[in-house]
């Protein structure tokens, strides 16, 4: 349990060395399977008799797995880390007041958070993180070889002002320290301290105001006189942003004022009561069903007036990006041939527009593919927005920055007075749901990390064939010249089974459809499609003559064989197939395995 932790703190307290404790507690966070709580040091007794800290051997032997590509990077960076040098205070102050992305406390309970202020003594520590943690690997992930070469030059104090990824990270930290809490003589416990940068005075000479000293050398704090300027309008714009973003943390959701009879816009109906958002991916092996079992799901659940409207599908691929699913302005011609810009919502904002008008029924954002794109880069800042709150609301709203897609969503009846989008807020409403598909053995463009995993449910769809696609498929030989293709998928999949080939690159029923097993389309889909699979994929590492005759050296030989009308199955697996064949001809359905 964190514990309060005055602003006051901020009066005497500082860390100079601030960007290497972040950069170091963030490592070890990434090397560690992202823990929530990690114990990262041990204590010794140097040769004055002083209690130190050291990095645990597993902290160290981490750091160095994942680091030791980079060749600037030397193991003993580590070692005068502030995690382990500085005091327990201004690591809270540093890390926790000023960053928000970990909370650093000793191990020993007993050990007040003074103890470490005179006598030179340091105590074993463990560092309690945060979701902001969450945010800034989605913001570092798209492109984290580069910032660990950003990283390494902060480690080594290094000129990392010239990396050209310093800007874009000064920027993600000014947004952290905006959200900073002090307090001043007068006791105001919140000061809009960027007000007082109008480049006329040294504001930093204030003494409560010092711990911001270190944020703003070499201008990480974008605001700060010396930073790079800021036009008149820019600077209005930004004080802006960050007084929506204190009177979003000002909100009081205290209800017990409220009287029981009355009405708010949050306030459930007997209709939308029943009626929980969830964020929902749904894998299994290609062809198990897995888009028709989210359409038969939804026509289930939808009143008849409103089937086909209450769902937008989507498909990702490696060129998805931001502006795709969320939107963005793009030029196009009006009636009269000239180009006029407007902003262009993607499937997100559309989908989210009538879920927001229309409480009474559930929506749903369907995605295809979700593993083959960058899905941090895609959801940018809506990966905020999937935690969810006992009524299945997004938890934490976000700011709407992106004045083009304020604009659009305030010029939408009925939603300028939405409690939410009138506040400039965000959020995903509790009947939006988000139902996602993928196939987590296929090849991936994009695997998921932890923190957006997660956030998500995460359902199996087995392979079920009671309901699969029907036709025969002609297979040339002898004995058995066609099959039926119910019976040819699973005598496939036993084989496979029998492989160890993993259960989600096995043959699903509706690997192909009726319409392929239509006249010539048989042949074509069996070769083209389902041996092609077997040959390049589901038995790429495996051995081919498990299932296909041996002395075949490649798929091209494969195929002539086949366009010959020659017999291409090893006897094993025709044994098989004949098997099941004559059960499923007295009425089984089962393969023994």
């Amino acid at each position: 349990m964190i514990e309060s932790v005055s602003p006051r703190l901020g009066i005497k307290s500082s860390l100079p060395d601030h960007l290497q404790a972040f950069v170091t507690a963030y490592l070890i966070w990434k090397t560690n399977d992202n823990p929530a709580v990690i114990e990262y040091s041990e204590e010794f007794t140097d040769s004055e008799g002083l209690k130190k800290i050291k990095f645990k051997d597993t902290i160290l032997t981490a750091l160095d797995r994942f680091l030791r590509t980079n060749t600037k990077y030397d193991s003993k960076v580590f070692d005068n880390s502030p995690l382990l040098a500085a005091q327990i205070e201004h690591l809270q102050v540093g890390l926790l007041n000023c960053y928000k992305v970990a909370y650093t406390t000793h191990l020993d309970t007993s050990l007040s958070n003074s103890c470490e202020r005179s006598g030179g003594n340091r105590y074993d520590k463990k560092l309690e993180y945060t979701s902001f943690i969450d945010l800034f690997d989605c913001f570092v992930e798209h492109s984290l070889n580069e910032y660990l070469e950003l990283f390494i030059l902060i480690l080594n104090k290094d000129n990392f002002v010239s990396h050209k990824f310093f800007k874009q990270f000064s920027g993600f930290i000014s947004f952290l320290v905006e959200q900073t809490k002090y307090r001043l003589a007068d006791d105001t416990e919140r000061d809009r301290l960027y007000k007082k940068f109008d480049g006329t005075i040294d504001f930093f000479k204030n003494g409560p105001s010092r711990i911001l000293k270190p944020f703003t050398n070499n201008g990480l704090y974008d605001l700060y006189p010396n930073s790079t300027p800021l036009t008149a309008i820019e600077l209005q714009n930004k004080k802006s942003r960050i007084d929506n973003l204190f009177n979003i943390f000002s909100v009081n959701y205290d209800d017990e004022s409220r009287s029981e009879d009355e009405e708010t816009d949050t306030k459930p109906n007997p209709t939308s009561s029943e009626i929980k958002g969830y964020n929902k991916i749904i894998y299994g092996a290609p062809g198990a069903g897995k888009s028709a079992s989210i359409k038969k799901f939804i026509e289930k659940n939808t009143p008849e007036e409103l089937r086909d409207k209450n769902y937008i599908r989507t498909v990702f691929h490696p060129e998805t990006q931001y502006s795709d699913f969320i939107g963005c302005l793009k030029p196009h011609k009006d009636s009269s041939g000239n180009i006029t810009y407007s902003f262009r919502k993607g499937p997100f904002i559309q989908i989210l527009e009538k879920a927001l008008l229309d409480k009474e029924n559930h929506y749903f954002l369907i995605i295809e593919e979700l593993n083959r794109a960058n899905t941090a880069a895609v959801f940018g800042e809506i990966f905020q927005l999937l935690d969810r709150d006992d009524e299945g609301n997004s938890e934490y709203p976000i700011l709407i920055q992106d004045e083009d897609l304020y604009d659009a969503l305030m010029s939408v009846t009925g939603l300028a007075i939405n409690e939410f989008i009138s506040k400039r807020q965000l959020i995903i409403p509790s009947n939006l749901s988000i139902i996602a598909t993928m196939n987590s053995s296929d090849q991936a463009v994009f695997p998921l990390d932890t923190a957006f995993k997660r956030r998500w449910i995460f359902e199996y769809l087995p392979i079920d064939f009671a309901n699969c696609a029907t036709g025969e498929v002609p297979i040339h030989h002898e004995d058995l010249p066609n099959v039926e293709w119910k019976t040819l998928a699973q005598a496939i999949n036993t084989i496979l089974g029998q492989l160890k080939v993993v259960e989600d690159k096995l043959i699903g029923p509706w690997f192909i459809k009726d319409s392929d097993l239509v006249g010539d389309q048989a042949e074509q889909t069996f070769i083209g499609k389902i041996c092609s699979y077997l040959w390049d994929d589901a038995l790429k590492y495996k051995n081919k003559d498990e299932i296909f005759r041996s002395g075949i050296h490649g798929y091209g030989e494969l195929y002539q064989m086949y366009s010959d009308k020659k017999p291409i199955f090893s006897e094993k697996f025709m044994e098989i197939l004949q098997t099941a064949q004559k059960l499923d001809t007295d009425g089984s359905d089962k393969i023994e395995k």
